[in-house]
């Protein structure tokens, strides 16, 4: 669960050495998971953005690379080569579907239920 030294039931154990350093994971994206514990919030939309994070991951990957000398002076050389691999391997994850993100909005409504968003998400602006 978030917040504790232990990585929730559904992160992969890899997560904790390169990807979240704290060995925590993020809040999972999507109820019912074990990690969903924000209380008082409904669910309004969720959206994948898998393609998006392979695209951000290659410009990640990209800056890396072109600030190699920066990056090891700054971290060592085993922690950005770790650090580039870790990168590289998800974005080839994600482009192949062996992976996915998900965003999700969810509001905190008050006693009268009226959130004040729109009804439909993608009428939003």
């Amino acid at each position: 669960m978030p917040g504790t030294a232990d990585p929730c039931p559904g992160c992969s154990s890899g997560d904790g050495i390169a990807g979240f350093p704290s060995r925590r994971c993020p809040p999972c994206q999507t109820p019912p998971s074990p990690c969903w514990n924000v209380r008082a919030s409904r669910l309004r939309d969720v959206e994948s953005i898998r393609e998006h994070y392979a695209l951000t991951l290659r410009r990640w990957v990209a800056d890396l690379e072109a600030g190699w000398a920066r990056a090891v002076a700054l971290a060592g050389p085993g922690r950005a080569r770790v650090r580039l691999l870790y990168m590289a391997a998800s974005a080839l994850a994600f482009e192949h579907h062996h992976i996915g993100v998900n965003q999700v909005l969810a509001v905190r409504t008050p006693e009268s239920g009226a959130s004040g968003l729109p009804l439909r998400a993608r009428t939003w602006n």
